[in-house]
């Protein structure tokens, strides 16, 4: 494919029992005209929907452990799901595409589709896979720039505000019958792999062994005007009737735990202001499996964020002290978000992983960790 000849493609995918409606529209281009491309009814997806489901963590088991961590399995659930969830006719007019020169595709989904590891699914059995044909970014509604509360604030040039593991020491009286699940991720202190994008007078909170209260919060994001905020830590998800429930693990004046939650983010604007970048890197901290989105990405869109980076499905833990894969990845996410344009930084670390994984298939370039990853756009529109 030449830089001419590049589009931007927009599917659309609804769950209906165990069919799918889809919508195929070509966004932008050249030489071709925009406008529908195709759409219809994919049906008997029961099956495709259970081996999709498997292929996350659910927080049982071990985490590790599954389809997207065995290089044969998941080659094959790449195939399958592929096959099954691309349309024929979007498959047909990204092969052969050139890595170095993609598309765009902006995946639209509710339901389970929402977690399905899309970056990683193949457009045929060569085994080409989206992520390496395409720039593969989030949907979001319409709606979502009417009545936004705060546009990006394309002068912020602040510090970077990166919270890292700010969840309490102990569970605490108030853990909800969750068995300490929120605790520290790293509680023999911050691996030093994390100080390895640190410029200035940059720094990371919480100091260790310390949590971040709400307050503590808000005063680091409405000082200094800051350029990005990095979070990585748990969250908590919402429930399919109140999606706005989900929100970020942080504790409370006496070190216990206190949600952050989407719907306090949604509300208060002015104490909470949204950088233009953000990353929310915790347990299945995307929104858009609900019926409404309304969790953690919609709120940091309406309170400035042009650019949120989300996760899919539960992330596993590290194992050990010393940080592992998925701090790995929170690096590579924090690191992106630094750079000139994110989503191509990211998709290029995603790429790297891939070709690891095709070769070694070692735990650490598992798509478990890579395809997780989302990323929404939602610059100003006047």
């Amino acid at each position: 494919m030449t830089a001419e000849s590049h589009f931007h493609w927009w599917l659309a995918a609804e769950p209906l029992g165990d069919d799918v409606a889809w919508a195929l529209t070509r966004v932008s281009g050249t030489e071709v005209p925009t406008g529908p491309v195709g759409g219809g009814l994919l049906t008997g997806l029961g099956g495709i929907k259970q081996l999709a489901e498997s292929a996350r963590p659910t927080g049982d088991g071990d985490p590790w452990s599954g389809p997207l961590t065995d290089p044969r399995r998941e080659h094959e659930l790449a195939v399958r799901l592929g096959e099954a969830l691309l349309p024929t006719i979007l498959r047909t007019a990204l092969r052969g595409a050139d890595v170095d020169q993609p598309d765009t595709l902006t995946i639209a989904v509710r339901g389970w589709l929402a977690r399905v590891p899309w970056d990683c699914l193949a457009i045929d059995r060569s085994d080409v896979r989206l992520v390496e044909a395409a720039r593969v970014l989030g949907g979001l509604p319409a709606t979502l720039h009417v009545g936004r509360a705060r546009l990006p604030d394309a002068e912020a040039d602040g510090p970077a505000v990166r919270v890292v593991d700010p969840g309490p020491s102990t569970s605490g009286e108030d853990d909800g019958g969750r068995g300490g699940m929120w605790k520290m991720i790293y509680p023999e202190g911050r691996p030093p792999t994390w100080n390895a994008n640190l410029a200035g007078d940059e720094h990371i909170v919480p100091a260790g062994g310390y949590g971040l209260t709400c307050a503590e919060f808000g005063d680091l994001l409405t000082a200094g005007r800051p350029a990005r905020l990095m979070y990585f830590g748990h969250a908590v998800p919402g429930a399919e009737h109140a999606p706005a429930a989900a929100g970020l693990v942080l504790t409370d004046d006496a070190g216990d735990l206190k949600v952050f939650t989407a719907f306090r983010w949604l509300k208060d604007t002015d104490e909470f202001p949204a950088p233009p970048r953000v990353a929310v890197i915790g347990c299945g901290s995307d929104d858009s499996a609900a019926a409404e989105q309304s969790g953690l990405p919609i709120a940091a869109i309406n309170a400035g964020a042009a650019l949120v980076t989300a996760t899919r499905w539960i992330l596993p833990l590290d194992k050990g002290t010393g940080g592992g894969p998925t701090t790995a990845l929170a690096v590579a996410v924090d690191e992106a978000h630094g750079g000139v344009d994110p989503v191509d930084a990211l998709r290029a670390w995603q790429i790297e992983r891939l070709y690891r994984w095709r070769e070694h298939g070692e735990l650490q370039d598992t798509p478990l960790l890579w395809a997780s990853l989302v990323s929404y756009l939602a610059p100003a529109r006047p």
